[in-house]
């Protein structure tokens, strides 16, 4: 593993508490972090609900107009694009899907409660979010190729993709002088992010991101994968395909060049692949499928407004 230059750890006293004070940042109730949504919360109750369907969740977004008319938007899309009007709850359900409907609406919930405001952020969460969509629409192509080693593999893979670079908001957001370094540094060196912030701030955008979920009770196969997703080797067992499947998508978004998560270098799709038994032909395809999809895509942001 490549390393940075430790003289700056060891000569600024700013970085030697900053993992006290992300743990501080997330268990303080007085501090300003953000809370689940009500509308993120009840969707995602909704959804891991097995008796849930989609007429459920139908009847649920009507009440809600802000969100039904995101949902309508999306489904009218270019992606979607069905040469005609997409006008009701219940189509755009059955022309996106259930689960992608479930991680897209509670996305478009989570996504504007991390934006800066008046904070002074680092990384334009546009690109973040767009980056995120892309590893989610890479980790539902790829999905449909694995079996049930992947314990959240149909359900609910769309969703982790989304939130697994949520770290980095908070990094970015809430600690901006340490941040700037961090990001230089990994630039400076061509290192992956993730190991700066781990030698730097003591704690990874992954761990930030599974501290957030846990704040926000998400299921801890969510979480775990989350935590993991550039460090699958140190997950559990049971959930080790999980991570191993988000690093996989994080990698391939950034390989087809869709949105931009900040960090200048990425782990190998193709070693990933490996890993969970793909090989090299199938995920250079995935990448120009995801390539060709990139307008598509980098446009959804609009459908966040």
């Amino acid at each position: 593993m490549k390393t940075i230059s430790s003289g700056i750890k060891t000569s600024s006293q700013r970085f030697t508490d900053v993992k006290e004070r992300v743990v501080d940042l997330v268990r303080n109730k007085r501090t300003q972090l953000p809370t689940l949504p009500v509308v993120a919360q009840k969707i995602l109750e909704l959804a891991q609900d097995e008796d849930t369907s989609a007429r459920d969740l139908e009847i649920f977004i009507a009440k809600d107009q802000a969100i039904a008319n995101k949902v309508l938007k999306l489904a009218n899309s270019s992606y979607y694009g069905m040469g005609r009007s997409v006008d009701t709850i219940d189509r755009a359900i059955m022309l996106i899907g259930f689960d992608e409907i479930v991680s897209l609406t509670i996305g478009m919930s989570v996504f504007p409660v991390l934006q800066p405001g008046s904070r002074r952020s680092l990384l334009n969460m546009q690109d973040l979010w767009v980056h995120s969509l892309g590893a989610s629409y890479a980790a539902r192509r790829v999905c449909s190729q694995i079996d049930n080693q992947i314990a959240f593999c149909k359900k609910s893979v769309f969703l982790v993709s989304l939130l697994h670079d949520i770290g980095k908001a908070i990094f970015s957001i809430y600690f901006p002088d340490e941040y700037a370094v961090v990001l230089e540094e990994a630039d400076k060196n061509q290192v992956p992010l993730y190991q700066v912030e781990e030698e730097l701030l003591g704690i990874d955008h992954g761990n930030m991101a599974s501290m957030l979920m846990h704040l926000w009770n998400f299921p801890e196969s969510f979480i775990q994968a989350v935590r993991h997703h550039h460090t699958p080797e140190l997950s559990e067992d049971e959930l080790h395909h999980n991570a191993l499947l988000i690093q996989l998508a994080n990698s391939l978004s950034h390989a087809a060049e869709i949105g931009k998560s900040g960090s200048p270098c990425v782990d190998d799709p193709l070693e990933i692949g490996e890993k969970l038994g793909f090989l090299p032909g199938y995920i250079e395809d995935c990448v120009e499928f995801l390539r060709s999809l990139r307008p598509e895509i980098s446009a959804f942001f609009g459908t966040s407004e």
